[in-house]
């Protein structure tokens, strides 16, 4: 008997204790409205009605996962996991206390999808720290169905049927528990639904899978091209304080990448040979002036160049109609990349062509996840796959222009890949900005040279990229012994060096170094005579001979359709 009697009082104990924390705070009502929408997401208002006898500076209200755009009482608020469970979590200085209402308006993504097999399921309650004396709910359907809903609570289980009043009218369940529900206390729905209910045509993430898998074919495929046809191994580079003998600067740098010969840098080669002059004017005027004829001594290319260049007359201005059709058909000529490259190399542009696809699916991607419902959003989805398209297009080509005398327009193709990048952050789909950039890297480094290289041709880049690390990388003790051999050292290697992209760290290295005057490039004004100081002209007048200038220059008087450089090279095209 004593035993029983000890045991009745450590539960009267227990019921006493237990008794002021369900009078120091309830919940009167609990309202829920839940729409779900044809896109398979929930619209969500949840309105608290609390009873605190005691004040408390926090309140934690679970409202489970996948919750957006979170307000209470019209404020946007953050989610905080208590327990491993997103919550809203309110806090006052002040307290909390008596009566008070709470609203909470959110949205829950994904009740609905595929990836449920089209069950709807939708938390009612997500565990309340308080008991709830009177709980209501509406939930509306995007359309009428006929399956039952199932409800669950955490207390009850599938019994919760038991103390409910339900009722669906045209797609809309109302509802109404009739007990008190303890504290933390769960309840949930769930319901078979058809899937025409749920349309995904103009829904967000309905490319996201093709664009995933277009972005890793276009890699994939991209890494194949390259292997089957394109690849080659880099050769060792030793640095070589001489240009390769027997062409000029421009055609270096045609065999150097594969592209297009460049007329301007072959001009400078021929005047630093000594064939013509190069003159600038107080007005950056350009103008060439030939000195000698050419013999056999150089190439055919060159000798047929040269006679159209001076065909007409002695003097020829570098801007005029006539010079600028003749560098256009040099820039088409194949002349000296002819047994570069083996007979079963493939073309560069179809694997830069690849690789811009991965650009366009990520903007594709981009796109969906920022557009609105609805049948208008492909206009967003096709203006971003074509800003994707176009990011990548000036990444590449500002990449496989790297060893070029100019770069290709760096601050634009920063800015694009930076762009790009925040449209990734900003919308959530960061892996396919990465994807498609790391795609332009593969097509920007792996044509950087072209296609798969013969044995001269590896032989071309290996002396090119050893003049270029020489360029780069020489010291200044080693330039005044070669200069105290050769004063005009610099201007001699100075053309090739700009061919290759490093002229400035070229001249840098000779720092403060003193030379004498360029006897191959006049001007009207004082020339400096510290290369640091002196390239920025040779740049100009590169710059002026490709067009890149406006042009301020006289027509060339000797031009006629006669003697158009179309006519010269019309057997020269690939």
């Amino acid at each position: 008997m004593k035993r029983i009697g000890a045991i009745f009082l450590i539960f009267l104990c227990c019921t006493l204790l237990a008794l002021p924390v369900f009078a120091e705070s309830s919940a009167s009502s609990v309202e829920s409205a839940a729409t779900i929408t044809s896109q398979g997401n929930c619209q969500m208002t949840l309105k608290f009605h609390l009873s605190l006898e005691e004040s408390t500076s926090q309140l934690v209200f679970p409202l489970g996962d996948n919750v957006k755009q979170l307000t209470v009482n019209g404020a946007k608020t953050r989610l905080r996991k208590i327990d491993g469970v997103p919550s809203a979590v309110l806090s006052s200085d002040g307290g909390f206390s008596g009566e008070m209402d709470f609203l909470f308006t959110y949205t829950i993504t994904g009740c609905v999808s595929p990836k449920t097999d089209w069950q709807l399921r939708l938390p009612i309650l997500s565990g309340l720290a308080y008991p709830i004396s009177d709980l209501q709910f509406t939930i509306t359907m995007p359309g009428t169905f006929t399956q039952t809903p199932l409800f669950t609570s955490g207390y009850y289980g599938a019994d919760i049927d038991n103390y409910m009043t339900v009722s669906i009218t045209d797609g809309v369940i109302t509802g109404k528990v009739t007990t008190t529900l303890k504290d933390h206390e769960t309840l949930s729905m769930t319901l078979d639904t058809d899937p025409a209910m749920f349309p995904r045509n103009h829904t967000a993430g309905v490319t996201l899978t093709i664009d995933k898998i277009g972005i890793l074919a276009c890699l994939a495929g991209a890494v194949l091209y390259w292997i089957l046809f394109l690849r080659w191994l880099p050769p060792r580079i030793i640095a070589q304080p001489q240009p390769p003998a027997g062409y000029t600067a421009g055609e270096l740098s045609s065999r150097l990448t594969g592209r297009k010969t460049e007329l301007s840098l072959i001009i400078l080669t021929w005047a630093q040979l000594g064939y013509l002059t190069i003159h600038i004017s107080h007005d950056r005027a350009v103008t060439l002036h030939k000195l000698m004829d050419m013999g056999n001594e150089r190439s055919a290319f060159e000798q047929k160049t040269f006679q159209a260049l001076f065909g007409k007359g002695q003097v020829v201005a570098a801007t005029s109609g006539r010079f600028g059709s003749l560098n256009r058909q040099v820039a088409e000529s194949t002349a000296g990349l002819s047994g570069q490259f083996t007979p079963k190399s493939g073309n560069p542009i179809w694997m830069r062509f690849i690789c811009l696809l991965a650009g366009l699916f990520a903007g594709v991607a981009i796109g969906d996840c920022l557009a609105a419902p609805g049948a208008s959003r492909y206009i967003l989805l096709a203006l971003l796959g074509l800003a994707g398209l176009g990011c990548c297009y000036l990444l590449q080509k500002s990449i496989y222009s790297f060893i070029k005398p100019f770069r290709f327009l760096l601050p634009l193709s920063a800015a694009a890949t930076a762009f790009l990048l925040g449209l990734g952050v900003f919308s959530g789909c960061l892996l396919y900005s990465l994807g498609a950039i790391l795609a332009q890297f593969l097509a920007g480094i792996g044509t950087m040279f072209g296609g798969q290289r013969s044995a001269a041709g590896k032989q071309t880049v290996q002396q090119a990229l050893g003049l270029r690390r020489y360029c780069k990388t020489v010291d200044r003790k080693q330039l005044h012994r070669i200069t105290r051999q050769n004063p005009d050292y610099y201007y001699d290697v100075a053309p090739y060096a700009l061919a290759l992209g490093v002229d400035r760290q070229f001249a840098s290295r000779f720092e403060t170094m003193h030379l004498p005057p360029c006897g191959w490039l006049v001007s009207d004004f004082p020339q400096k005579t510290v290369p640091a100081q002196w390239y920025p002209l040779l740049r100009e007048v590169v710059r002026t001979m490709q067009g890149r200038q406006p042009s301020r220059l006289p027509s060339d008087p000797h031009s006629s359709k006669k003697d158009s450089p179309s006519r010269i090279y019309a057997g020269s095209r690939r």
